[in-house]
């Protein structure tokens, strides 16, 4: 893994450091970032029989370390600088390793040492792991014995390892930054030789490790003690992925980053640390080392904690791997120093009848905290089928259930609630029976609305509710105190459909609603509400228009149906002016008599005129059949005087300036005397009363006419005539 580290850096700097410059070191090196520094594996920590004779052969090891950042990597590429170990030991890299630190480690040899190394705790713990009773002892234990495997249950602390000299701690690196480390085996003489090298990002977090989910298994208690356990499913462990070569060196790259972090999680360097809530604050507690369950399928975490008697205890635990960086913390345990023989049950509840519902109460529980709740149940009267009817609290003593049915009885079992996991609980549930017949008068409904629904009534309605309810009846009439029952109970709705065939568009009708109660005791009737029903009223209609045309004006009448139906009370009149036309209504009011004038028409223009009665609800009968009515247009106004006389340039034709409303131009016409027939030879459009015949022969005799021209083509007669013969 080193050596491809080196290449790659090697291939960043534009080439300068060649694959015969790199030497290959006797070592790999495994770097394992912690919160505490980067551990630094130098030699195996299950060394072989090889391992050992070289690191007894080894008077200490030299470590060089130096920090990689994007700055240094430009400056060591600008000046052309190698990176790796040279042969004979000398520092080949001068410019990425400027301000290197120079670090030794070498395997303790006092008791001093020990202390300063491990500290004292650990030094305790590895006399019982050794027998040993003096510091002579232990450190002539120590010489003897440098097989990890030779020390029970510390074999696989890494503190035993930094005791051995397999490990080396640096402590001084700062978390986030990237290091690259160079170790030099130095021999007794004094000689150093390449021994391993590799690069870290210190502080990195074990992902791998926070991925694991330990979960609460058990917890018991006692009157001095209580015990958790907590479970980490075999599982949850995943192989670690190969090593996968970046493609750039980026000290800033997430990715690249990760591809330089080593970490161990595996069953056997995993370890849990407890934490214990006290007072406000979680504080730390002992670390665990985990055992197989039965099946050895489950690593097993069982922490114990003496106590006095009804002391609450609260834990969880954070995994660790071997050089303590911290994983997820659990879900947190809660325990009681306390036994059944020692609990405080519910022996006897009550129960009793009272108004609307059925109230039971019990002796109120004394205030423990292994108390978590009070569980009431109940059977559907019929039979021993319970269900959880309400979950309250510790300090509850009475509860009124409502949702009975009047004379069922019902049985009811109570028992406290505990911890959980704990195993605590009473054992036989106290029971009581009993059953409601006291039932308040029934609420009237709410909020009573009516609609139509196509040709029916629909009502809707906000009931009561409440387990006395037997149902609600529907009441109709035509006043406000004239209502009848109209339908039989509605149960379980709150809505009813009026489909009745007596109901009528012409009659406006009332409704109100009663509830009932189980005892058939109702309430009063809901405030009525009134509706009339969309259906068809069956009447008669104005059959016949009679129309006349007096002084360019229309005349209508019509029979007054009126008097044949009182639900009749005005009439509409339309009219359309085209064929085809749309009727439109000529009056915006309802007209109140059968008669009216239309002074609106046109001279020349045909309409078409019906008629329909209005009832008193505003809908509209038939219409009567269209009658037809033509206003005729007069002749227009002839051109009775006219002038004919010789000019210079022809025969002019010339008539007095009349206004005539809808006249437009002049027809010019002309024949030859020796002529029978007319034929027109010009136009001259209003206001002109000039024209000048041009196209006439000299000594010829010529005879002249006029006409006026309307809108719409609509030619006067000719009455005059002129003869003049062209000069």
């Amino acid at each position: 893994m080193t050596n491809r580290f080196i290449l790659l850096v090697a291939l960043l700097l534009n080439g300068v450091l060649t694959t015969a410059q790199i030497v290959e070191t006797s070592q790999p090196l495994i770097i394992l970032p912690s919160p505490k520094g980067n551990y630094l594996v130098i030699s195996p920590m299950k060394p072989n029989k090889q391992d050992l004779f070289l690191l007894k052969n080894t008077a200490y090891f030299q470590i060089e370390r130096t920090e990689v950042s994007t700055k240094a990597l430009e400056k060591a590429r600008t000046k052309g600088s190698r990176i790796g170990i040279d042969t004979v030991g000398r520092n080949a890299t001068h410019e990425l390793f400027t301000g290197q630190t120079r670090l030794r480690a070498s395997r303790p040899k006092t008791i001093a040492e020990l202390r300063q190394l491990v500290g004292d705790p650990f030094l305790e713990r590895l006399r019982k792991a050794t027998s040993t009773d003096s510091d002579a002892a232990l450190l002539t234990y120590l010489g003897a014995h440098p097989n990890p495997t030779d020390y029970s249950w510390l074999a696989a602390s890494i503190e035993l390892q930094q005791v051995l000299g397999n490990v080396y701690l640096d402590q001084t690196a700062k978390s986030g930054l990237v290091y690259y480390y160079r170790v030099f085996q130095v021999d007794a003489a004094g000689s150093p030789l390449p021994w391993s090298e590799s690069f870290t990002v210190a502080g990195a977090e074990n992902q791998s490790l926070k991925a694991l989910k330990v979960r609460g298994s058990s917890v018991s208690g006692h009157d001095s003690l209580v015990t958790m356990t907590w479970k980490l499913p075999l599982s949850q462990f995943k192989p670690a992925l190969p090593a996968q070569t970046p493609t750039t060196f980026d000290v800033e790259d997430p990715v690249f980053r990760k591809s330089m972090t080593v970490h161990l999680t595996t069953a056997q360097s995993v370890r849990g640390t407890v934490q214990v809530y006290e007072g406000n604050t979680w504080k730390a507690g002992p670390t665990l080392y985990p055992t197989a369950n039965e099946t050895g399928d489950t690593l097993l975490f069982t922490w114990q904690k003496p106590c006095v008697p009804e002391e609450l205890v609260r834990a969880c635990l954070i995994p660790q791997d071997l050089v303590y960086n911290p994983g997820s913390p659990s879900d947190t345990l809660t325990a009681v120093a306390v036994t059944n023989q020692h609990l405080i049950y519910i022996y006897a509840v009550k129960a009793q009848d009272t108004t609307d519902a059925i109230r039971l109460s019990w002796p109120r529980l004394p205030t423990k905290a292994y108390y978590t709740g009070i569980e009431l149940m109940r059977d559907n009267g019929t039979d021993s089928t319970f269900v959880q009817l309400a979950r309250l609290s510790a300090q509850d003593s009475v509860y009124v259930d409502y949702n009975v049915r009047p004379g069922v009885n019902y049985t009811y079992q109570i028992r406290p609630l505990f911890i959980p996991l704990q195993g605590l609980e009473q054992p036989v549930a106290a029971e009581a029976a009993g059953s409601c017949t006291k039932f308040s008068k029934p609420l009237p409904v709410a909020d009573l609305q009516v609609g139509n629904e196509g040709r029916h009534i629909r009502l809707s309605w906000t009931g009561t509710g409440g387990p006395s309810l037997y149902g609600y009846y529907v009441y109709r009439g035509t006043s406000q105190t004239n209502l009848s029952l109209v339908s039989g109970v509605v149960r379980n709705a709150t809505t009813y459909l009026d489909t009745a065939d007596v109901l009528s568009g012409r009659t406006t009708y009332f409704y109100s609603v009663m509830t009932a109660n189980l005892t058939q005791d109702t309430s009063q009737l809901a405030p009525p509400v009134s509706i009339r029903p969309l259906r068809p009223i069956h009447t008669t209609y104005p059959k016949l228009v009679e129309v006349s045309l007096i002084n360019k004006a229309a005349w209508l009448n019509w029979s007054d149906v009126r008097q044949q139906d009182n639900v009749l009370t005005s009439f509409v009149l339309q009219r359309r002016d085209r064929p085809a036309g749309i009727f439109q209504t000529l009056s915006p009011a309802a007209l109140t008599q059968p008669s009216f004038v239309d002074s609106t028409l046109q001279a020349g223009q045909t309409v078409w005129y019906r008629v329909a009665a209005l009832t008193a609800f505003g809908d509209t009968t038939q219409f009567s059949d269209p009658v037809e009515l033509s206003l005729t247009q007069p002749a227009p106004e002839p051109v009775r005087t006219f002038y004919v006389r010789n000019i210079s340039e022809g025969i002019e034709v010339s008539w007095p300036s009349l206004h005539v409303e809808q006249r437009e131009r002049y027809g010019i016409y002309r024949r030859e005397a020796t002529q029978d027939e007319f034929m027109r030879i010009g136009e001259v459009a209003q206001p002109n009363t000039l024209f000048v015949d041009r196209q006439v022969q000299t000594g010829t005799k010529y005879v002249y006419s006029v006409s006026a021209i309307e809108a719409g083509n609509r030619e006067s007669q000719r009455v005059n005539a002129q003869a003049l013969t062209r000069e």
